[in-house]
C-alpha cells in the first residue's frame, strides 16, 4: 500500500500512531505496528522538548509514510494559591 501524500491525514490516524507511541513508550522492545498499513516495525524516535511539547517522528519502510506529531504540554503555573 502506497501513498502519494505521506503523512499522517486524519484525526483516526492521528490516534492510532499516538496509541502506537504511548505502546512504544510503556516498552521500547515491544513492536509497534503502522497505523496506516498495520506492518511491523513502525519506526519513533523521540524528539521531545519537555516540559514544553512532546514531539515523535515517525516511519514505515513498507507504505512510505513518514512524518511528526507534536503534543503541546501545559506550562508549569507558578505560585499556586
Amino acid at each position: 500500500m502506497f501513498r502519494h501524500e505521506k503523512k499522517l491525514q486524519n484525526v483516526t490516524e492521528i490516534r492510532e500512531a499516538l496509541a502506537q507511541v504511548q505502546i512504544w513508550r510503556r516498552d521500547k522492545s515491544h513492536e509497534v505496528f503502522c497505523p496506516i498499513c498495520d506492518a511491523p516495525g513502525f519506526e519513533i524516535i523521540d524528539r521531545s522538548a519537555r516540559p514544553y511539547t512532546e514531539w515523535y517522528a515517525v516511519k514505515c519502510e513498507k507504505c512510505g509514510l513518514e512524518d511528526a506529531i507534536a503534543v503541546p504540554l501545559c506550562p508549569q503555573m507558578g505560585g499556586g494559591n
